[in-house]
């Protein structure tokens, strides 16, 4: 008999719990970014990479006190003139004496009065608290308490070194100090990087020899790759060597690590001297500031300044200068006008440099007026200026031109620039 073919049961279905509803599946996204965040999360992005909206919306600059200069940096921007917050710069010459730690110092003296804190980190030394009182810094603490802003630090690091009878400073050491105050300060300017060397370099004498390739620079890329959050924007006072060979390019000290890591770089150049007469024995020199890095605005883009012995950058003439540019003080022939035309002028005086002199000695409140007009504090007096009709713009372009022309067709040369006729009024040298 052959055996009974036995039926397989078919499998029971599964009967829902009563109450409970079969889950829906999610629905797909239908817009274009909510199928990109779903992409993100699926690899692990959604956390890590965010809107930019989320972030800030613009960047923070401070002043320098100098009109020219805080426009170098932001171009047009008028936003955004100024020295920006968190960031790293290098300030460099090929020569020496043409500025670099002044106008450095001359910017942590506008930090300083706008409430910030200013460190200086002087390795060479050569930097005293009656020169940092000089430039307008203010290094006692009561003082500084009762204006409620923060006196001036000066640090200057000092390690003996063995076998050596001079005081070396080690590479590492100021590293050191510069990582832990960074994250103190709100300015912090090291002067300067030529002056630093290795403990293996000062080690050495001329029997053992032995250099160091990258005694220097590797320590410093290491910063810069260690502390990358800080609180303080960092000034790197640097100088600018020759290279060896027909073809080697000039470079600056410390390595490629500043250059890299920089947002902005400064190149300084002095162009003149400054004389009372052409015999007589210079009184300052004129400064020209190259941007060659600049993440702020533009590069190659260049301004004069002013220093004055003893004074340093002088900041009431880079606003005269800059008050010239805007229209602020105008000209018709050898007299100088304050306000909306010579009718309306607060003041007149005959002659660029008189009218300097009279503001910056006896008329304090009329610029301190025209320093509001150019920061853009004071809206109103910058309106009235600005009022001015296209007949009345076009007027006044005819005048100037037509002085200018008559002055042309006496001298048979075409009129000098506004820096030169600054500088010719005093009976100085002209810029190159």
């Amino acid at each position: 008999m052959a055996p009974k073919k036995v039926a397989k049961k078919a499998p029971a279905k599964k009967v829902a719990a009563k109450g409970k509803k079969k889950a829906a599946a999610p629905e797909a996204p239908k817009t274009l970014e909510g199928k990109f965040e779903l992409q993100l999360q699926s690899v692990g992005l959604s956390g890590a990479l965010e809107l930019a909206d989320k972030f800030e919306a613009d960047y923070e600059v401070i002043t320098t006190g100098f009109p020219g200069l805080n426009k170098l940096i932001g171009g047009d921007k008028i936003k955004h003139c100024g020295w920006p917050r968190f960031c790293h710069a290098e300030i460099y010459s090929e020569v020496e004496g043409v500025g670099k730690t002044t106008i450095s110092l001359k910017i942590g003296v506008a930090w300083q009065r706008a409430g910030k804190r200013v460190g200086i980190v002087d390795i060479e030394p050569s930097i005293t608290p009656a020169y940092l009182r000089t430039l307008g810094y203010i290094t006692d603490k009561k003082e500084a308490e009762a204006l409620g802003l923060y006196a001036v630090r000066l640090m200057q690091p000092k390690v003996k070194a063995e076998d050596c009878e001079t005081e070396m400073i080690y590479v590492d050491k100021v590293l050191d100090t510069v990582a832990i105050a960074s994250n103190i300060f709100d300015l912090l300017i090291i002067d300067s990087v030529d002056a630093l060397v290795s403990e293996a370099d000062a080690a050495k004498n001329t029997e053992t020899g032995g250099d160091q390739m990258g005694g220097v620079s590797k320590p410093i890329k290491a910063h810069f790759r260690k502390n990358s959050k800080r609180r303080a924007s960092c000034i790197w006072i640097n100088h600018k060597s020759a290279g060896f060979g027909q073809y080697a390019k000039a470079y600056t000290t410390g390595g490629k690590a500043i250059p890299r890591y920089s947002s902005i770089r400064l190149e300084l150049a002095r162009v003149d001297f400054l004389r009372e007469n052409k015999d007589s024995d210079p009184i300052g020199f004129i400064t020209k500031v190259t941007t060659i890095k600049n993440r702020l605005g533009a590069i190659g883009w260049s301004t004069l300044l002013y220093y004055i012995f003893g004074e340093g950058f002088s900041t009431d003439y880079d606003y005269f200068l800059t008050a010239q540019k805007l229209g602020i003080i105008t000209k018709s022939g050898a007299w100088n006008y304050y306000g909306k035309d010579k009718d309306n002028s607060k003041l007149t005086v005959q002659g660029v440099f008189n009218m300097y002199k009279t503001l910056r000695d006896e008329r304090r409140d009329l610029f301190d007026e025209i320093k509001k007009i150019i920061d853009g504090e004071d809206t109103t007096i910058a309106a009235e200026i600005s009022e001015m009709t296209e007949e009345e713009r076009l007027l006044m372009e005819s005048e100037v031109d037509m002085d200018e022309t008559e002055d042309e067709e006496e001298t048979g040369a075409p009129l000098p620039t506004l820096d030169v006729l600054l500088v010719e009024e005093q009976g100085l040298q002209t810029p190159a």
